[in-house]
């Protein structure tokens, strides 16, 4: 008998640091969705989940203020840090389930936006983004064959909408997270066009959870626009995926 948990990923938008009144609110919906696992970005000491464990990326403090940092996975389960290559933009850690037998990896990341270091100029457009798809997708494949056995789950925020449409991104840099994925025998499950139904969004996605072949979408997908009772929490969708882990 198959196992079914929820994971789930969002961009806060630097709550920490504008419009710290919203914590609140993203805490209630963060609560209400109750998913097991959580890939938080941009997001901040002050957004704590009870009941969970945790592991963040380090603070860069050329950018970040005091709380921030960019990545913060919270589990049911306690987890064990993996070192990355990039500890500012991406964590990791796996743990166990008191179900099954093989632990799980998670990997949560930003993809670097299309203008960093641009106005600085350090960079040339998309630059940036370029070189952190190409690092992270070799680093996802280096942590699948350093973990073959692990159930694993790369999410978090990808500056680039997946879904065959025009909306944030480049094309070139779009094919190679299509293929770092496979290369990782990994695949995406949030490709779903959300400006369509069922679920009728203002954006495109470009927040994403991609799941080992181990794991597999039992019922159905769940996006919301980061808005409550019409007041915008976020300036991205959150994601939450509804997951079935063998039973062995």
């Amino acid at each position: 008998m198959a196992i079914h948990f929820r994971i789930a990923t969002w961009n806060l938008e630097r709550s920490g640091v504008h419009r710290k009144s919203r914590i609140p609110r993203q805490l209630n919906t963060i609560s209400r969705l109750n998913a097991d696992v959580w890939i938080l970005t941009e997001t901040h000491s002050a957004v704590a989940l009870n009941g969970y464990n945790s592991l963040a990326s380090q603070r860069d403090p050329s950018y970040h203020n005091d709380g921030e940092n960019a990545v913060t996975i919270w589990s049911r389960w306690p987890l064990r840090q993996i070192e990355t290559d990039d500890p500012i933009l991406t964590v990791c850690g796996d743990f166990q389930p008191p179900f099954g037998e093989k632990r799980i990896l998670v990997y949560g990341t930003i993809i670097t936006y299309g203008a960093d270091g641009v106005r600085e100029g350090l960079a040339r457009p998309w630059e940036r983004h370029r070189e952190s798809v190409r690092k992270q997708t070799a680093e996802w494949r280096k942590l699948r064959e350093q973990y073959p056995r692990h159930l694993c789950c790369v999410a978090g925020d990808f500056n680039e909408n997946l879904d065959g449409t025009r909306w944030y991104g480049v094309a070139d840099a779009k094919e190679g997270i299509k293929h770092g994925l496979a290369a990782a025998r990994m695949h995406c499950v949030t490709l779903a066009n959300m400006r369509v139904p069922p679920f009728n969004l203002k954006r495109a996605a470009v927040d994403h959870i991609c799941l080992s072949d181990g794991l597999s979408v039992s019922s159905r997908l769940e996006a919301w626009d980061g808005t409550e009772n019409g007041v915008q929490l976020s300036d991205h969708n959150g994601m939450l995926a509804h997951l079935e882990l063998p039973d062995e």
